[in-house]
């Protein structure tokens, strides 16, 4: 409504970045309002976006939110510790985190979604954590949650342990996707380059897949 109040405004606005993953503009519009959190999903929200700009009292928020839910706070404390630069502490609170999700699918998607993405750095950055991270999300989470980004995720973890590119853990990753595999124009190509490297029985069905997405791609219209 026009006549909305400016502190609720402001706060509609904070839930709406946080949704969209904007966790910088979120905790802009969330301080630009006077009121604390109402429920446990504002408090999550505040303990996010400030353990993401590194607040000192980030701590203390996820602290407080652990007592709501233990799951969530450990993802968010992996937020924090890999922004920190902390990143064996922050593969260890993303673990404690997937693990726990794998029994109790109550934790919101928006912060696990992000949670897997922090767990993807780490790996980039840490790869000798990467071994660790891949085994925490290496099994379904409860009720399949979030399945697909689960395994995609688990892929690009497995693609930073010993043995290169097409070690036997992305490939075994790899086949557990046959034969519906995602449309998604990287994932076809590391099949297709896996799977001939080993002259695996899916090469045939990933050469004719990638063919496929790209025969079906549109035309650009930006002038070449």
């Amino acid at each position: 409504p026009i006549d909305l109040d400016m502190d609720l405004r402001h706060r509609a606005e904070a839930h709406d970045h946080w949704v969209g993953g904007r966790l910088s503009a979120a905790l802009a519009s969330w301080e630009a309002q006077r009121a604390g959190p109402q429920n446990s999903l504002e408090s999550a929200m505040v303990a996010e976006a400030l353990a993401d700009d590194e607040r000192p009292d980030a701590e203390l928020w996820i602290d407080l939110h652990e007592m709501q839910d233990p799951i969530e706070a450990a993802a968010i404390r992996g937020r924090l510790r890999w922004r920190q630069r902390r990143l064996a502490e922050a593969a260890a609170e993303l673990e404690k985190a997937f693990v726990g999700y794998r029994t109790n699918a109550w934790p919101m998607p928006q912060i696990m979604r992000r949670a897997l993405i922090i767990a993807e750095f780490t790996a980039a950055e840490e790869p000798e954590l990467a071994p660790r991270l891949w085994a925490s999300v290496s099994e379904p989470f409860a009720v399949k949650m979030m399945d697909e980004q689960r395994r995609k995720s688990a892929i690009a973890i497995a693609r930073r342990m010993p043995g290169g590119e097409c070690n036997q853990t992305v490939i075994r990753a790899l086949e557990g996707f046959e034969p519906w595999f995602p449309w998604d124009e990287s994932l076809l190509r590391l099949r297709l380059r896996c799977h001939g490297e080993v002259s695996s029985v899916f090469a045939g069905a990933a050469f004719r897949d990638l063919a496929d997405y790209m025969k079906e791609q549109p035309e650009t219209l930006l002038l070449k």
